[in-house]
Parts: structure tokens; sequence; C-alpha cells
């Protein structure tokens, strides 16, 4: 073997009529890395190919034996076939811990050559159903330098021509068949400055079909997605008088979307149309969007709400106690006894039991005694007047009469108090347990009320002046009522959107996921049974 090989002359072994018949097999050993940005992926596959040189038929002692060769020197002596991968853009044949090739010639001259190599081959990702997608990756092969009349490659049909490893498991997709076919190899070659030939090389793809895995996508995106839409729909039960904490809400929901648009958007490739996880983060954006321009519309009516509440309360009459809108009174009507039950937290009663637990702690003890107002109205002394006398009414209130005094829906605790109409302008002292406050006496300017700031006098003149000319507003009772009438319809319809948003939005998010999973999924399994 080693004499007939040393005078062997490596040239292609054409037949006198036709051409070389060359046979591919293929065995994928493993798949990984896939890279979607630059849609490339790796394989080592063992490469089979057959066909017959009969310059080195052999026959020894009359026996048919097989020569087995696994000397790169040897094989150098040999012509193989010069078959390329036409997509692959980077090939490594192994040679650890030799090259890892071997070449079997049978006595006919039959040559069957394998070897294994690395490859990372380009593949173009179609995206527009990711993550519900399935891919198509190819593996081209072709004849470098001799068209088809010369070199004819084809596919092994004695057995099956591509075979995988059962074992191969992708982090993100799903090998699910593999499958030869024919390409066109009609190219152009030999170019030259006058022109160029065109020819058929013999062109040969094997087809690996790749479905991806959806729970991965499922859970990094589509449930984070989904939960920052529900999120936004909170602000919906929030007090739409609480302006600040769902603008809040809101806008942290848009951030928080924001930033996994960004993610997805640096872990896919930037593709020219758009992907169905484009189209669930639109929708999502939409929803959030939604809920923005919702409480826009119910801050509106609210602003306008609360101007017609402060126009009610500037011509409402002081004494007026009655709801004369049936309105507001058939409103109010509804909540009346929670009303009651908040009116009780605030009442006298209240009030005066907290008021003697503080005399207990400080006094001692209170005993049983009720507890006295006293109201003064005391002439603070002047240099012209010093013995003018003091008129202390005294009046004692005990917890019933409090308590039967306290039932009117509209009143407060300042309201028991009976009002002390004063015949000189002079403040009211109050006193409790018989214990009578009286006026400092006047005295001159200290230093530190001179040096209030002319800001501050500016501050309080500017106050006193807007008490001034509230007071100077003529009551109007039928005005008052309309305006607090404009303001609780305002308010309501206020109040309307959002519920009706609670209702809204999350059926048609509802109908949305489904009509989504639906066309999607349908696409999936389609494509796994044409498989």
């Amino acid at each position: 073997m080693n004499e007939q090989l040393m005078k062997h002359i490596r040239e292609p072994p054409f037949p006198k009529n036709g051409s070389i018949n060359v046979h591919v097999g293929m065995y994928l050993e493993s798949l990984g890395a896939f890279k979607q940005t630059e849609m490339t992926f790796e394989v080592d596959i063992y490469l089979y190919m057959s066909w017959q040189d009969k310059s080195l038929a052999h026959f020894e002692n009359g026996r048919d034996e097989t020569w087995i060769i696994n000397d790169d020197a040897h094989r150098k002596k040999i012509w193989v076939p010069d078959i390329y991968f036409a997509n692959a853009r980077k090939a490594q044949l192994q040679d650890v811990t030799v090259p890892n090739f071997n070449m079997y010639i049978h006595s006919n001259g039959t040559i069957a050559y394998s070897l294994r190599t690395t490859l990372t081959v380009a593949c173009a990702l179609d995206l527009r159903n990711y993550p519900m997608d399935s891919q198509v990756c190819n593996i081209v092969l072709l004849s470098y330098s001799h068209v088809e009349e010369l070199v004819n490659v084809t596919w092994f049909t004695s057995t099956v021509p591509i075979k995988h490893n059962k074992r191969i498991a992708l982090p993100e997709l799903n090998l699910i068949a593999t499958k030869p076919s024919i390409c066109d190899g009609t190219y152009e070659y030999a170019p030259t400055a006058t022109g160029s030939r065109t020819g058929v090389f013999s062109c040969l793809s094997a087809n690996i079909y790749l479905s991806r895995s959806l729970m991965h996508n499922l859970l990094q995106t589509y449930i984070p997605l989904g939960g920052i839409v529900i999120v936004s729909w909170t602000s919906f039960w929030i007090d739409r008088r609480a302006s600040p904490a769902r603008v809040t809400l809101t806008f942290m929901t848009l951030v928080s979307l924001t930033s996994m648009g960004n993610g997805m958007r640096f872990a896919l490739p930037q593709v020219s149309y758009a992907k169905a996880v484009d189209y669930y983060y639109f929708a999502a954006m939409i929803f959030v969007f939604g809920a923005l321009i919702e409480f826009a519309f119910v801050n509106s009516y609210m602003r306008k709400s609360e101007k017609y509440e402060k126009l009610s309360t500037k011509y409402k009459d002081k004494d007026e106690k009655l709801l004369h809108s049936p309105i507001i009174f058939s409103a109010f009507q509804k909540s009346y006894d929670q009303m009651v039950r908040m009116r009780k937290k605030s009442n006298a009663v209240v009030f005066l039991e907290n008021l003697k637990k503080r005399s207990r702690t400080e006094n001692g003890s209170m005993g049983g005694r009720a507890v006295k107002f006293s109201f003064s109205n005391d002439y603070p002394p002047t240099d012209s007047d010093d013995s003018r006398k003091q008129s202390t009414e005294t009046q004692y209130f005990s917890r019933d009469v409090l308590a039967e005094q306290n039932q009117d829906l509209n009143d407060s605790f300042y309201d028991n108090v009976p009002r002390i109409h004063p015949t000189n302008k002079t403040p009211l002292l109050l006193t409790v347990d018989g214990d009578l406050v009286t006026n400092p006496p006047r005295q001159s300017p200290s230093p530190q009320d001179s040096s209030m700031s002319s800001e501050t006098q500016k501050e309080v003149i500017k106050k006193a002046k807007k008490e001034r000319k509230i007071s100077k507003v003529t009551p109007n009772p039928l005005l008052s009522t309309q305006y607090s009438e404009f303001s609780h319809m305002l308010s309501m319809r206020a109040l309307n959107i959002d519920k009706w948003s609670r209702i809204l939005f999350p059926l048609t998010f509802t109908m949305y996921n489904l009509i989504y999973w639906v066309f999607y999924i349908s696409q999936r399994k389609d494509f796994v049974l044409e498989m």
C-alpha cells in the first residue's frame, strides 16, 4: 500500500464519459451558540463522502482488502472532492489529539472519507413570530472549482443522509427535524477583465428545523409586561383627588415598561419589521398610556369640581345649615350612616373625654365634675382706663347636653357652644375648672416685634385684605346651591370614569391576550405538524 501510494499521482479521477459522482452524508454531533443579534450558530458535524478512484484499485494475493488511511501524509497523495460550506463564516478541522479524519479504500477503488469539523454558520432568522417562531437553518455544500458536468455531488440514497445526536439540547430552541434538499448552484465563475463564465455547481442543503421554547420568554418578558399593565390599573382605585399618587404610579409603570423595551431591543437584531413580542409590548404601552389619559380626564373634572366648590363656599350663607339641593341631599343621604360615624369620632363628647384624661394626668383627678367653660369680656388695661370691671360669664355643660346638641349633621363641636355677643369688641377667654385666664396688659413693642421682616408684614397685610374681601361678598343661597350641584355632578363624572375604567381596561386586555395567543400558537402548531 505504501509503495502504491508513493507512486500515485494526485489528480481528479475523471471517467472517460460523465462526471465524478460524489455521495455525501452528514451527522450532527452538537448544536449551540445561537446568536440572534449576529444570526449565527455553531455546529459540530461529521462529514461523510464517497467516490471511486480506479487508479487506487488493488488486489493483493487475490483477496479483497480494504486500506485504512489515517496519516495526513498519505491523505495528501490522494485526490479528495473540493467541497466547501458556502454559508459558513468560520470552519475548523478538529485535530485533537490527531487530525480527526479517516479514509477507507476498497479493492475496487471506492473511497469512503470522513472528517470532523466545527462550523460557524450564518442563518437568516425570520423573527416575525418571535418568540413563538420556528426557524429553518441551512448548511450549504458546494464543489468549489468543478461544475456539475465534472463533479456531481448528491446525497446518500441507500441510507439516511442526515442524522443527528438525539441528546442535543438547546437552552432556548428545540431541534424538531433534519432534512436533505438540493439548492440552486448557478454561479458566475472564472471572472476576467473581459467577462466571466456562468455554470451550475452541485449544491446540497442540510435543513435544520428548530422551534423556540416559549417558557423562557413567557417568564422573562410576557408575565412582567402583563404585571406592569395590571399595576397601572391600581390608579383607578386610588382617590380621584390624590393627583400626586396617581401620577407617580403611572409614570413609574411607564419607566419600567421603557426599561424592558430597551432590554428586548438589545437582545434581538435590528430588523425592519415588527415582531410578535413588539405587538405585545406596543399593546402594553397603549394600556399604560390609556391609564394616564384616563387620569387626565378625571383630573380635569376634579379641577372644575373644586372650582365650583370654592364658589359655592364663597356665596354660602354662614348661618344656613340645610341642604336645599335635592341632588346633593340624595348623595349625602346614601352615606348618612357613614357620615354620622365620622361625626361621632370628632364630637364634643370625645373632645371632653380627651380633655378630662389630660387634666387627670396634669392636675390629678377631676372626679365626676362637669367641665366648665368661662367666657370673659375683659377690657385689656390701658393707660387711660385702669379700673374697668371684668364681667365673666360662666356656663356648665354635661355629657348628655353636649351629646344632644351634637345630633345635627352639619354642626361641629364649636356649633354646640353658645355664641357670646359682647357689646364691645373684646377677646373671649376660655377657662377650665374655674381657672380664669386674663389678657396680659398692653406693652410697648419689643425689639423682636420691631425686627419683623417687611416680607412677613406684607404677608399679614395681604391675608387681612383677602379676608376683608371675602367678608364683603353678599351671601346668595340659590347661587351657592347651584355651584354645589355643579361641583357634585363633576365629581360624580370623574368617579364614573374610574368605575368604567375598572371594568373596561381589564376586559379589553383579556380579550387582546386571548386573540394574541390563539393566533400565534396556532401558527406554531401548524409548523410543527408540517415538519
